[in-house]
């Protein structure tokens, strides 16, 4: 018992791993933005790419049944910390 346990945890560990792997890609992604953001003089906010970024995270956490709110929270954190790679 205690050893199917560890295996869902292991399970869940990795899956940890790849969201993790998933974040530092999309920060990747983020750093050449801004770049492109300085170079072309944009503001590092962007209120219109957030608002259809959270209609994004709020049409797909329904399409999976999962609670929106805490979606649009963990987006929110991502977001202000590609704002302030950007800076």
């Amino acid at each position: 018992m205690k050893n199917e346990l560890e295996q869902l945890r292991q399970k869940i560990n990795k899956i940890d791993k790849e969201i993790i792997l998933k974040i530092n890609k999309r920060l990747d992604f983020v750093k050449k933005i801004g770049e492109f953001k300085k170079k072309n003089i944009f503001p590092i906010k962007d209120a219109k790419r957030e608002e259809e970024l959270n209609n994004l995270y709020k049409k797909w956490s329904k399409e999976l049944n999962l609670n929106e709110k805490i979606i649009i929270k963990i987006f929110n954190l991502i977001i202000a910390e590609s704002k302030r790679i950007q800076k």
